[in-house]
């Protein structure tokens, strides 16, 4: 695993879905990323700021955390931060509208997994989540028939910044 980061899988039982953070200042991507990943079978929690979703990380319990870059300032840096402080094995991806290289090498020196443009083929996020966690479930209904790739106000062609590590 990618950083020494390893999937959660079952102890002697079904496996538990796995639960992500996803935050993001822009309203219209939390939800389209939201919907498409409770379709693939993930628990998802969301935070459209940055602050609330760094103290969301106190508290609560996820399996890893995707977060939007914010601007070119790299506003989601404090959930990076702070994610890193908690459970630095926890695994982060940051997703940006326009990807900078300044707030790449930012993000992966924190200790983020990837780094990816944002995306209207939503299966690409989908594929670095189940790279670091595995499929959302033994029993996830509809896998491998997502049609939900498309359609979110200014969906632009994918980026992508990195390879995944």
């Amino acid at each position: 695993m990618p950083n020494g980061h390893r999937k959660t899988g079952s102890y002697g039982g079904a496996r538990r879905p796995r639960t992500i953070l996803l935050v993001d200042d822009d309203g219209v991507d939390l939800r389209f990323y939201r919907m498409v990943l409770e379709h693939e079978g993930y628990k998802v929690e969301t935070s459209d700021s940055f602050t609330a979703g760094a103290r969301r990380l106190e508290g609560e319990s996820f399996d890893m955390i995707v977060v939007g870059q914010g601007g070119d300032a790299f506003e989601g840096r404090v959930v990076v931060e702070r994610a890193m402080q908690i459970d630095s094995r926890r695994p982060v991806a940051v997703i940006a509208r326009c990807p900078e290289p300044r707030c790449y090498v930012e993000a992966m020196n924190l200790g983020a997994v990837d780094y990816r443009g944002k995306t209207a083929d939503a299966s690409e996020i989908v594929s670095v989540i189940e790279a670091h966690l595995g499929p959302a479930s033994d029993s996830t209904p509809g896998r491998g028939q997502s049609n939900l790739t498309g359609s979110r106000r200014g969906a632009s062609a994918w980026t992508n910044a990195s390879p995944t590590r």
